[in-house]
């Protein structure tokens, strides 16, 4: 008797369809979180150090706020993407009779 068989049905084109668009939410959302990693690593860490030890003339810190803008915005891109891509995932339940394993 096996208790944990998991029985797949065949996929539809609709179905690919479904699993292609949450993989590249997917990968949009890593593509953003890498993206904002940087930013926040530039405006936060790289700059200001390199501005004390001068580096770098002081002006570049007024490079900070649009950096950081452009960290907030690809903050709100991930949140998008990893939201479309928890909604699209909704086929696994279509596909599998069991999710949770």
């Amino acid at each position: 008797m096996v208790l944990l068989e998991i029985i797949a049905t065949r996929t539809t084109t609709e179905q690919w369809g479904q699993i292609t668009t949450a993989l590249i939410y997917l990968w949009s959302f890593v593509g953003s979180m890498v993206m904002f990693a940087g930013c926040l690593l530039l405006g936060h860490g790289i700059i200001p150090s390199l501005v004390s030890t001068r580096d770098l003339p002081p002006q570049y810190r007024n490079l900070r706020q649009p950096i950081l803008v452009v960290a907030a915005v690809f903050l709100l891109s991930a949140v998008f993407c990893f939201v479309n891509f928890i909604t699209h995932m909704t086929v696994v339940y279509d596909l599998f009779n069991r999710v949770w394993v």
